[in-house]
């Protein structure tokens, strides 16, 4: 095998934000209150 020409850091394609991990916790957390709402007040 040949050496790496790049770093790992310079081989990504891109960089992640830096409050991904929030809003990703956010919007799962009210996506499931939200349908735990709806599922309440159908039946």
């Amino acid at each position: 095998m040949t050496d790496p020409k790049l770093k790992e850091e310079k081989a990504r394609q891109g960089e992640t934000g830096k409050g991904v991990r929030y809003v990703l916790v956010i919007s799962t957390i009210a996506a499931v209150i939200g349908l735990g709402l709806i599922f309440a007040f159908v039946i």
